[in-house]
């Protein structure tokens, strides 16, 4: 008797406990769902970054630094990485590239950076100028071998 007392008195506790219980598995379960669909906003929101060019033409995050366009600084970029350029190879590519001098690159680099370091879009527009150099680069190479 003393043993179904206690099942019963514990089956009373449980029943007790159960809506909060009920209650937190629902609270829990809604804050699965937000993190999810945040998750997934941010991933649509890369996805999208990643599909090509972000910033459109004359927007004024693209102006020039040092008279540098960021088109110039991506192609001399992927020259200098595509070479293993040290730092004195990477101002003779610049200078071979129309910048006007070492104080005028030493310039658009330090701006290029700061600038992107700030914001993600640029940096992203960036990438794709920088990988579309290296295509264009390795298409050169493939023609001077042919």
């Amino acid at each position: 008797m003393g043993f179904l007392r206690k099942s019963i008195k514990d089956m009373k506790a449980m029943t007790a406990a159960a809506p909060g219980m009920v209650e937190q598995a629902n609270q829990l379960a809604a804050q699965a769902q937000q993190m999810q669909a945040a998750q997934q906003a941010q991933a649509a929101q890369m996805q999208a970054m990643m599909q090509g060019p972000t910033i459109t033409p004359g927007d004024p995050r693209l102006e020039p630094i040092a008279g540098v366009t960021i088109e110039q600084y991506a192609t001399i970029s992927k020259a200098a990485a595509t070479a293993g350029a040290d730092e004195n190879t990477l101002v003779r590519l610049a200078l071979g590239r129309g910048v006007d001098s070492e104080t005028a690159w030493r310039e658009a680099y330090d701006g290029w950076n700061a600038r992107m370091k700030r914001d993600m879009q640029l940096a992203t527009h960036f990438g794709h100028l920088y990988r579309a150099a290296g295509w264009a680069l390795q298409q050169h190479q493939q023609q001077l071998l042919a």
